[in-house]
């Protein structure tokens, strides 16, 4: 094995993960805000990855009509259904929703 393999595989490695972490994670945040906008009726959707970029914690706001007289659990409750098979390989996620105030 020659000196400069070993340093070349494993920076190799390390900026293949870091890349592949990267896309995957701007592709899942892309998926649950397309799923929220579209399930929620919603024009305001903000999903941000709080965890660095790993995607293992995410900071969801939502605002939709389909919140109009539903209490915050309920509301909440809405979202996880939506995203419940993004959210068993999350950590941690942080909602903030609410309806659209009427003016």
């Amino acid at each position: 094995r020659s000196d400069t393999e070993l340093p070349y595989k494993m920076w190799r490695l390390v900026f293949n993960r870091a890349f592949t972490t990267t896309t995957q994670s701007v592709t899942k945040d892309a998926r649950m805000q397309i799923a929220l906008k579209e399930a929620l009726q919603s024009n305001k959707v903000i999903v941000q990855d709080i965890s660095g970029g790993c995607g293992a914690m995410y900071n969801i706001e939502v605002e939709s009509p389909l919140f109009v007289g539903k209490s915050m659990v309920q509301q909440h409750r809405m979202v996880h259904d939506i995203l419940k098979e993004d959210v068993k390989g999350m950590h941690g996620l942080t909602l903030q929703t609410k309806a659209p105030s009427s003016q």
